[in-house]
């Protein structure tokens, strides 16, 4: 199944600094936060049969054969997407009051050369307030911040406080957060409330704003490098992880970069791939460059752009956006067209297939489950859809005998142009109007 992975060899739920290539020991071991079969295997191994259970992980795995100062070199991307807040992209947004964001991603690049292992690791996810954006048949809901008696200030402030602790645990170190959201528009939205939150963390969070859409617009992909500028700093400041060929640990990276966008999908793949690109060419020191290599630049780019479109998938159910610039490094025309195929796909799946997604999420992940005798919670979505059928079924009836009578009834074309118009007009602003009742939810979680 695709974006699902296993070895049989070594924990993939783990960092390479963690396991340094040890074989899998015990399911105990694991990190439950990037195990997805964890409940299944916890239960189990409670019967007393133990040694069966493989940890599995959702997101990427992906490897190419690099030339890099003329060794030979393995390059590979392992992606762990979390499955604490598992969900769609309009379906799950933002934090839980314990700190767990929606589409977290822990992004390890592991460079095997000359007998030494370099690993960096890098993570997105969500932007860690309470918001959400729910889908109503528009092109883009607007988000908003949520507030309700669970939701408050301070329940805001609890969950933001656990997930830069998990994060300063997990990657120890200053945490720098890049947030490429718009600066004007509903986005800025939720930037402000991003600004507002991480202020209380200020001595343990490094925060870069970037407007990606505005200063790459027109095609100005070169203006990429201002924010290189600012973080390539911090970045080298966290460092990385070497692990010598006898599995010693002579380096550890301290700090992590979290990126965000409001998918953290597009715009957050872009900059992780030049951030992934900046610190290999650190790892091969005397002042290499990929530009010398193009070889191993094209490599590099087709593995960062696979990873992307793979953790699209998951979350809106398309490749990327913008996958051209990071495959070729330049946009161009059927990029642009790719682009626009690819977000009205993500309208309809956003529209009228996530919601079923989101309950196989749900009970993959062991967040939800099947308890005999009780009915069944699809039920009330299976008679929703009949009247929403039969509903359209007759406005599509009405149509088809009022243009077969029209000409009885009206005079000229005209006056049936300006009444098909009036009709259409109407329908569509009804549509728009409740757009959440036509919308497919999930039926195993509150989408709010």
């Amino acid at each position: 199944v695709e974006s699902f992975y296993f070895s049989y060899e070594y924990d993939l739920t783990q960092r390479v600094e963690s396991h340094r290539f040890a074989p899998f020991q015990a399911i105990g071991s694991c990190n439950a936060m990037f195990m997805w079969n964890h409940r299944g295997a916890v239960e189990i191994e409670s019967t007393g049969v133990s040694g069966i259970a493989v940890p599995f992980i959702i997101g990427f795995v992906g490897q190419a054969n690099l030339e890099l100062n003329g060794q030979q070199a393995k390059l590979s991307l392992v992606s762990r997407r979390s499955r604490f807040r598992p969900g769609t992209r309009f379906i799950v947004r933002g934090t839980d009051p314990d700190g767990n964001v929606a589409n977290h991603v822990e992004t390890e690049q592991i460079l095997e050369i000359a007998n030494d292992v370099y690993t960096y690791t890098q993570v997105r996810g969500s932007i860690p307030v309470f918001w959400s954006q729910r889908a109503n048949v528009s092109y883009k809901p607007k988000p908003r911040v949520v507030r309700d008696k669970t939701r408050t200030d301070a329940a805001e402030r609890s969950a933001v406080a656990k997930h830069v602790k998990d994060l300063a645990q997990a990657y120890r170190g200053q945490q720098l957060f890049i947030n490429l959201v718009n600066q004007k528009g509903s986005e800025k939205t939720m930037s402000d409330a991003l600004t507002k939150a991480v202020d209380a963390h200020a001595n343990e969070v490094d925060l870069v704003t970037f407007d990606f859409h505005r200063e790459c617009s027109k095609m100005r992909w070169h203006r990429l490098s201002l924010l290189m500028d600012r973080i390539c700093g911090i970045i080298d400041q966290h460092g990385y992880t070497t692990v010598s060929a006898d599995r010693t640990l002579t380096s550890t990276q301290k700090g992590v970069a979290r990126t965000n966008c409001m998918d953290c999908l597009d715009r957050t793949n872009v900059v992780q791939s030049m951030i992934g690109r900046h610190v290999l060419e650190k790892q091969c020191g005397h002042g290499f460059t990929l530009e010398n290599a193009p070889s191993a630049l094209r490599a590099f780019k087709c593995l960062w752009a696979d990873h992307g479109d793979a953790i699209s998938r998951q979350y809106a159910g398309t490749n990327a956006l913008k996958g051209d610039f990071t495959r070729t490094g330049k946009r161009d025309l059927r990029g642009l067209f790719n682009d626009g195929w690819h977000s009205i796909h993500r309208y309809v799946l956003q529209n009228f297939y996530d919601g079923r997604k989101q309950d196989g999420l749900e009970l993959i992940a062991g967040r939800a489950e099947v308890v005999r005798g009780l009915s069944s919670p699809f039920a009330n979505r299976q008679r929703r859809n009949m009247s929403l059928t039969l509903f359209g079924s007759l406005v599509a009836i009405a149509l088809c005998v009022m243009a077969v009578r029209s000409r009885e009834i009206l005079s000229t074309d005209m006056q049936a142009f300006g009444l098909y118009t009036v009709l259409t007009t109407g329908l569509f602003f009804g549509i728009l109007r409740n757009g959440s009742d036509f919308v497919v939810r999930p039926c195993l979680r509150d989408d709010h």
